[in-house]
């Protein structure tokens, strides 16, 4: 029996207990501390780990592995994360990765392996979720495994990335190899072969190659492949037009397309979107457009589409294909080089021309057939051979090699020259010349080509010939030659005669023909001619001809006659007409004299005969009116002895009567009765003489010295009468103590006549029809000058330009022969004098006739302007421009001189410009007082300041113009040609 502890050795077991106790508990701390660090770990931890005892019950696992199992393909609630078995977690997918990783497992924890690894795809996800499994056993008072795995889907898809560009590489690489030496006759078939493989490679279902055309405004389809199943393209040509503009710019920017675009969720480049909606109505789900350069020029493109799915392409991706572009590019150029060697060796063997390539040596290295022929040579016996041993030293010195020296040069060459070849003889050839460069820019020799040009030679010596001779008829003549084209757009050929007749230069004319021939043409044959040339064709016409008027620059008219001729193509239709022009003024002016002569030779048989009349009258009217004037005397003496003894009778017999009228009164009237009757007798015998002299025929023609007053006077005997039946009054203003003048009495006598004839028939009120005929010297001029003015109905400046021509009249209707004024004008310039006529419609006609007096010399008028100022209102300016172009001007008068008087002595003033100025505005005054006393004047007006005119109340007849300043010549000979001048 064991001895009791003693209180001692009790109290010290409880000590050492306290302090096993107190240990334990300490080491319980510090492993609830330790596994709650650890879980704190473990749950930071990205992969997912966990416990597994020998069945496969889950002991424990971190947040990631309950995270995973909640949100994961397992699909199971949180709170029975943790407490289910793995395998009946795993047990639902029926799948040999889930198979495998079970039996991997079993085996590690049964102990017949220590460590598991696996990569495990999780059944049922999209896209694919990639899994690396850990599994590894433990010993314990539990065997197990603690397993764990993380997420590799990115990491499997980089690997997979890598893979598929590392084999795109080796594909590119591989095309790349295989067309260094491909044959060209096998680059198409090539290119072909790369597109599958690519397409292939890539996993997309079309791809093609796109050209440019040369003009940037197509893409057409040269190669394509499609993947099995797979519908072709239907466009093999695509114009850059909306909707494929912006595509184009952006693919000959350089830029690549993609659809959709490198970020989905952004929004896509305009080029892109324009076309997404058009792939996405033919099933394309994306595609990419890569520009296929040469150089720095963008040649094609390089595209690729998938219909069935989405395709993304990396920058990478995007680099290797650039690269395949430009494979595809230098293969397709060195193609279409070898093809145009080919076909320049095929032109260079059997073209026609002779063509050789000599060195710097001057010696033959390639000549092609032609040349061989012309030196009936094998080419082989050519080359190497020198050039002056088939020409001789002479022709190779001096035709040959300057101009291959110049070209060895840099310089290209051309000439012509005869050669003598031994098969062909003397022919003569056309050598062009050009310098070939080699790779560094050195001239290494000369290409010769040459053009057989004998033929022509030959033709163009013939042509030549006709031409030298069709120049020398064409430009020795006086007529113009035309060939011109039928619309009158081309000009041919012209002959120097056009120059002398025009006045003007031929190169405008070449320029533009249709606008420089129509520009010369006078206005008023303008119109027609324009017309004629608009019609263009000719029916049934071989050909025509027309008379018109052109104006030199000079200013002289012409009249041309044409006479064209149509030149007919092959068709029928007038491709170019012929035309030869005459000068015809000299004919028309023959002409007109012609027909003047002739009705001047008809005036003068009618007036012969009218002065047979006259005479027979005159010689009738006469012998009676002598009876009357040989018995005036005696009755007059006879009354004489009567009066005193009736006047004696008269006064015994006051209320004496005969017919009602007083006896005295009788004898009074009886003396003024022989009286009137003496006065009529002379009357009848002024009347008579002035017959005889109006019939009377000057045979000799002379002129002697005459009275202008004495030819109005005995011109109005002889048509006064019929001027007082047809105007008002009839007023004379004869100056006196005029000057003789040498002349024609019965010319003058005609023209004065015609002058107050033409001015009665202008008149159309009788009452208040008026007719003026006036004289005076005009010293300064050293003339005398006639005027006679109606106020008649007047004439616009067209009639007035042609007053004077013969055959025009105003009064057709009236069977006026248009002679009278023509046949005035040539009887004043036989008297080497000027007749003039101003007129304004409405207001009426002054016909005003120069006539030099005596043997003076006098200067011939021409229009002029007179100029009249105001105060302040200068004038120096517009007088000196209005000189510079050529205006006669009489001296600047102030408005306040006497501007009637001016005006009278200088009847060659059709026109008075008036400056006037505030506050007096004499100027206005002076204007009234020209309108009323000269209304045929034309008054011009301007104010200074300007606008100070607005407000006048006109008491007369306005200014012809009023300006609101100053003007300048320009505009005032503009204004005055539009109101009309006085033609002398």
């Amino acid at each position: 029996m064991s001895e009791k502890p003693t209180y001692q050795q009790l109290a010290q077991r409880v000590r050492v207990l306290e302090e096993e106790l107190k240990a334990r508990d300490l080491l319980e701390q510090a492993l609830r501390k330790n596994h709650m660090f650890t879980r704190k770990v473990l749950n930071t931890l990205s992969p997912c780990i966990a416990v597994l005892g020998r069945a496969g019950e889950i002991l424990t696992a971190n947040r990631a592995w309950r995270d995973f199992l909640r949100d994961g393909p397992f699909d199971l609630p949180p709170d029975t994360a943790t407490c289910r078995n793995f395998f009946q977690i795993i047990s639902g997918a029926d799948d040999s990765g889930s198979r495998h990783l079970v039996s991997g497992l079993r085996d590690v924890l049964s102990g017949a392996g220590s460590f598991f690894e696996a990569e495990y795809v999780c059944p049922g996800l999209t896209p694919e979720k990639w899994l690396l499994f850990h599994a590894s056993a433990f010993d314990g008072p539990e065997d197990g495994a603690v397993i764990s795995f993380s997420d590799v889907t990115r990491l499997r898809a980089v690997q997979v990335h890598l893979k598929r560009h590392i084999a795109f590489e080796d594909l590119v690489t591989s095309v790349s190899t295989r067309f260094i030496n491909l044959p060209v006759c096998e680059i198409d078939h090539g290119i072909r072969d790369a597109l599958g493989a690519i397409g292939r490679n890539a996993g997309v279902d079309r791809s093609t190659v796109l050209l440019f055309s040369e003009d940037r405004t197509r893409l057409c389809l040269t190669h394509r492949w499609c993947a099995g199943g797979i519908a072709p393209i239907d466009a093999t040509e695509i114009e850059t037009r909306p909707p494929f503009d912006t595509f184009a710019d952006a693919i000959l920017k350089n830029k690549v397309v993609r659809i959709p675009g490198p970020d989905a969720c952004h929004q896509q480049d305009t080029e892109s979107a324009d076309l997404s909606a058009l792939f996405a109505r033919h099933g394309v789900k994306s595609a990419i457009a890569v520009p296929m350069t040469l150089g720095d020029s963008v040649i094609g493109v390089l595209g690729f589409d998938s219909i069935r799915s989405e395709k993304a392409w990396t920058e990478n991706s995007i680099r290797l294909l650039r690269i395949v572009g430009e494979i595809f590019v230098n293969a397709l150029a060195r193609q279409r080089a070898e093809e145009r060697l080919r076909k320049y060796e095929m032109i260079f063997s059997t073209t026609s021309n002779p063509i050789a390539f000599i060195d710097r040596d001057y010696r033959f290295r390639v000549v092609n057939d032609a040349c061989s022929r012309n030196f009936d040579r094998q080419r082989d016996e050519l080359v190497g051979q020198p050039v002056a041993a088939f020409f001789g030293t002479g022709v190779f010195e001096t035709v040959i090699r300057p101009p291959c020296e110049r070209c060895l040069a840099g310089e290209e060459v051309r000439y012509q020259a005869w050669f003598d070849f031994p098969s062909r003889g003397l022919r003569y050839m056309d050598v062009a010349c050009s310098p070939f460069s080699e790779a560094d820019g050195t001239v290494s020799g000369v290409v010769i080509n040459a053009l057989d040009q004998t033929g022509n030679r030959q033709t163009a010596d013939a042509l030549r010939e006709k031409d030298a001779r069709f120049r020398q008829l064409a430009e020795n003549i006086n007529d113009v030659f035309w060939l011109i084209s039928a619309d009158m757009a081309e000009l041919f050929y012209v002959s120097p005669a056009y120059e002398t007749i025009w006045g003007r230069s031929r190169d405008p004319l070449y320029a533009d023909p249709a606008a420089s021939w129509l520009e010369a043409v006078h206005p008023d044959d303008r119109a027609g001619v324009a017309r004629r040339i608009a019609a263009g064709d000719f029916p049934g016409e071989d050909e025509y001809d027309f008379e018109c008027r052109i104006i030199r620059p000079d200013g002289k008219v012409r009249w041309i006659c044409n006479r064209v001729f149509p030149i007919r193509g092959t068709s029928g239709t007038v491709s170019r007409l012929a035309r030869v022009t005459s000068d015809i003024t000299e004919k028309k002016r023959l002409l007109r004299e012609a027909a003047l002569r002739r009705q001047q030779v008809i005036q003068a048989d009618r007036l012969s005969a009218l002065g047979q009349v006259v005479a027979g009258v005159a010689h009738e009217i006469n012998n009676p009116n002598s009876f009357i004037t040989y018995n005036i005397p005696l009755l007059e003496e006879t009354w004489e002895i009567f009066e005193p003894v009736l006047s004696e009778y008269a006064d015994r017999h006051p209320d004496l009567t005969a017919s009602n009228v007083p006896f005295r009164e009788l004898i009074e009237d009886m003396g003024e009765i022989i009286r009137s009757v003496r006065t009529g007798s002379e009357r009848i015998n002024r009347v008579v003489s002035d017959l005889k002299d109006f019939a009377r025929t000057d045979k000799e023609g002379a002129h002697r010295p005459l009275s202008v007053n004495r030819v109005i006077e005995k011109t109005l005997t002889i048509v006064g009468a019929q001027l007082r039946n047809t105007v008002g009054r009839v007023e004379l203003a004869l100056a006196e103590n005029l000057p003789d003048i040498r002349g024609h009495f019965q010319k003058l006598e005609q023209v004065v006549a015609n002058l107050l004839v033409n001015a009665s028939q202008a008149v159309t009120d009788k009452m208040k029809g008026r007719i003026s005929v006036s004289t005076r010297c005009i010293g300064r001029l050293g003339a005398v000058i006639i005027e006679v003015e109606d106020n008649g109905k007047g004439m616009t400046p067209a009639v007035t330009d042609r007053i004077f021509e013969p055959f025009f009249t105003t009064r057709q209707r009236h069977k006026g022969t248009g002679l009278g004024l023509s046949v005035s004008y040539g009887l004043i310039r036989e008297h080497h004098g000027t007749i003039g006529v101003l007129s304004k419609p409405g207001a009426g006609s002054r016909f005003t006739v120069w006539l030099p007096a005596g043997r003076a010399e006098w200067s011939a008028p021409r229009p002029a302007v007179l100029l009249v100022k105001e105060g302040r209102c200068a004038c120096d300016k517009l007088q000196a421009e209005l000189a510079e172009a050529g205006e006669p001007l009489p001296d600047i008068i102030d408005a306040a001189d006497d501007i009637p008087a001016c005006l009278t002595a200088h009847p060659e003033v059709d026109t008075v410009v008036i400056g006037t100025c505030p506050p007096a505005h004499r100027g206005l005054r002076q204007a009234e007082i020209i309108r009323s006393r000269f209304p045929l004047l034309t008054v011009l007006l301007w104010a200074d300041p300007p606008g100070s005119l607005q407000h006048v109340v006109w008491k007369g007849r306005r200014p012809d113009h009023i300006f609101e300043s100053i003007p300048d010549a320009e505009t005032v000979i503009g204004v005055m040609k539009k109101i009309g001048r006085q033609r002398l």
